[in-house]
């Protein structure tokens, strides 16, 4: 059972990221750390995007991230990005219908 490695993103003050999307009007960006100290299966700091279609460019300022409300468990985005293991990058809609389109994810670059 190996333990996922960990990167120290805590110093870097955005996420550039480009998307190109269609059939879907938001994104939802994760930032997980999954086996080192934080104690958090689901729910954690993460920040909705609305999306334009086409090849676009969005920064995401880290500070701006926050834990759904229906979370008990808090954690501190700082303690994530310390210990990050993964970005999960989602589609997502309240009460719509389903959708079919396309997403692709390039660059993603963390910034000073």
């Amino acid at each position: 059972n190996r333990q996922t490695a960990a990167d120290d993103m805590s110093g870097y003050k955005s996420l550039s990221l480009q998307l190109y999307v269609t059939g879907v009007d938001s994104v939802r960006v994760e930032f997980i750390s999954h086996g080192h100290g934080v104690k958090l299966d689901a729910g954690f700091p993460q920040i909705a995007l609305r999306v334009k279609p086409g090849l676009n460019t969005y920064v995401i300022p880290l500070k701006n991230l926050q834990q759904p409300s229906w979370v008990q468990d808090r954690v501190s985005t700082k303690d994530v990005l310390k210990n990050l293991t993964a970005v999960s990058i989602s589609t997502y809609c309240n009460q719509c219908t389903p959708q079919s389109g396309t997403v692709a994810v390039d660059n993603l670059v963390f910034q000073k």
